[in-house]
């Protein structure tokens, strides 16, 4: 890969890249989706969005290792907050809510 070539990053490195940004998805979604209870899906939604395109334009001009993980962790966060609203006690309620009602399902109609 050219930017492991130019960050000098071996295979260990790029693993944790991986893991940071996976792992920043898992608790973005978490911390947003219970955020997104609070003050409302369409504000958080920009919030994420808004973390998202500053964390993948820092990942750009990451210039070291550490600085494009801590820069990875960003878009991360903000993928994770996409699906928060699933993640958070009272999203659950209401995704299983709206699955005994049939609402959205095929059968529905």
């Amino acid at each position: 890969m050219p930017l492991s070539n130019e960050l000098h990053l071996g295979v260990s490195a790029q693993a944790w890249l991986l893991g940071v940004a996976l792992g920043g998805s898992g608790l973005g979604g978490i911390l947003f989706g219970c955020l997104s209870d609070v003050y409302g899906r369409r504000i958080v939604m920009m919030w994420t969005l808004c973390l998202y395109s500053l964390g993948t334009a820092l990942t750009a001009a990451a210039t070291g290792p550490w600085t494009l993980l801590v820069f990875r962790l960003l878009p991360g966060l903000g993928i994770g907050g996409r699906m928060g609203r699933r993640a958070c006690p009272a999203g659950r309620g209401l995704a299983s809510s709206h699955a005994r009602a049939g609402v959205g399902s095929a059968a529905a109609g």
